[in-house]
């Protein structure tokens, strides 16, 4: 999913503007992903690893849904593009595992998105199940 690779770019930029490079940011992933709940164990990604992942598109659906758990909690985040905002969405529907519109509302209360949209994203992580 390329849109993956768009929020991961999505945060390494935001990162490097406060200073942090790419192993910081792999760090932060990592954490917030166990945090979460998003792997069992901790993860540790080398900075290496996070640049891989962005240029290949190649990304553990645990880091992408990281990602997003941290960029819907950033104030200076807001999607580039229709596909970065859905690929936003289908990782935090995963991530959390909503059912319900008003849970992904409470997600991404900062964004301007339709119910519709919402539902979308709710029924394409369900179909992605079956």
């Amino acid at each position: 999913m390329a849109g993956r690779g768009e929020l991961l770019k999505s945060l390494s930029f935001l990162n490097r503007q406060q200073g942090t490079g790419s192993a910081g940011t792999a760090y932060e992933v990592g954490q917030e992903a166990y945090k979460e709940g998003f792997a069992a164990e901790v993860k540790t990604p080398k900075g290496g690893l996070y640049d891989s992942w962005v240029k290949s598109g190649k990304i553990p659906a645990w880091a992408a849904r990281a990602v997003a758990s941290l960029l819907r909690k950033r104030e200076d985040y807001s999607p580039r593009s229709q596909e970065e905002l859905w690929s936003l969405l289908l990782m935090l529907a995963e991530g959390y595992d909503i059912t319900e519109v008003s849970g992904l509302r409470t997600l991404v209360s900062g964004c301007a998105v339709d119910d519709e949209v919402l539902q979308l994203a709710i029924d394409s992580k369900k179909a992605s199940y079956n």
